[in-house]
């Protein structure tokens, strides 16, 4: 199944070779990787669903410049393992305790989604520095 997804890029990332987490044999669970975010190396890419999502995440974001990525992925790519979505509740509920009110907050507020695998550079479907210019997605 195809479905758009948006990444707020880290200042080394590079679209035009794809995307791909800081370490696909990490250990950290989905769960740290929430709640702890871009301080962990972990096997997941963190996207968000929405744009309400991405604008969120931007205006809390210290990365500069702020660079957001579309990306189209299907979930039958063979680089992709899994496409973990915690805007269901139900996943949310698999993946993150309810006492950890942090990472519940941050995966309701950017609506998380998450990526067990790579991104091919063939996914990247626009690139845009502007809030205005991915407000299309």
């Amino acid at each position: 199944m195809k479905q758009i997804l948006l990444r707020l890029l880290e200042r080394d990332e590079d679209p035009s070779q794809g995307l791909r987490p800081k370490d696909p044999n990490s250990r950290i669970s989905i769960e740290d990787h929430v709640t702890y975010g871009s301080y962990l190396q972990s096997r997941y890419i963190s996207c968000c669903k929405t744009i309400n999502g991405i604008k969120r995440l931007r205006k809390k974001s210290r990365t500069f410049p702020q660079r957001v990525v579309k990306i189209e992925i299907d979930s039958e790519d063979p680089t992709i393992n899994e496409i973990i979505d915690l805007t269901k509740p139900e996943i949310l509920e698999q993946y993150i305790k309810k006492d950890n009110k942090e990472g519940r907050c941050y995966a309701r507020m950017y609506e998380e989604v998450l990526i067990d695998g790579s991104v091919p550079p063939s996914c990247v479907i626009e690139i845009t520095e502007s809030l205005n210019d991915a407000d299309s997605a």
